[in-house]
């Protein structure tokens, strides 16, 4: 049987962040490469804007 090769693939690479920087979904603030959440909104790297996010914020005398 001879040589059977497998065609080469291009490797899968991430899509390139722009200057190192991505742009939350949600409030599109320009967020450093490494940041894992948006530093404005801690919106995860990557989250749909299909739904929003519901916070409750107690008023600040709630919390004494």
């Amino acid at each position: 049987m001879g040589d059977k090769k497998s065609p080469t693939r291009p490797k899968r690479q991430s899509k390139p962040a722009d200057d190192g920087y991505w742009d939350c979904s949600v409030c599109t603030f320009k967020n450093s490469a490494e940041a894992f959440k948006c530093l404005m909104c801690d919106v995860r790297k990557g989250t749909s804007t299909r739904q929003s996010q519901n916070r409750t914020f107690l008023p600040f005398f709630a919390l004494h």
